[in-house]
């Protein structure tokens, strides 16, 4: 099995990308993820966390999640190497963003 596919998604393939998931949320913290996965384009990867359903992020908290990475030669500072989206449905809109 591999672990580019959203039905491929397990919580430990989470623990492998991620080091820290934290949240401003002191009641309920980071929601407990379903399972994550990551595919890879060319020099491009794309990483996916799943939440259950009425398990998602709170309005008005803060989220930090930390991995580890390596810059390339071309990376310079305030350079943007990473965008975050929130979805809603990964089965019928996987790429609908509703930030």
């Amino acid at each position: 099995m591999g672990e580019d596919d959203v039905g491929e998604a397990r919580q430990y393939i989470c623990g492998k990308i991620f080091k820290e998931l934290w949240s401003s949320d002191a009641e309920l913290g980071f929601p407990m993820p379903k399972g994550c996965y990551y595919r890879t384009y060319d020099k491009t990867q794309e990483i996916n966390i799943l939440l259950d359903v009425k398990n998602g992020l709170r309005a008005n908290q803060n989220y930090q999640l930390v991995m580890s990475g390596v810059a390339g030669e071309f990376a310079v500072n305030s350079g943007e190497y990473v965008e975050v989206f929130t979805m809603e449905d990964t089965d019928l809109r996987p790429y609908n963003a509703i930030e």
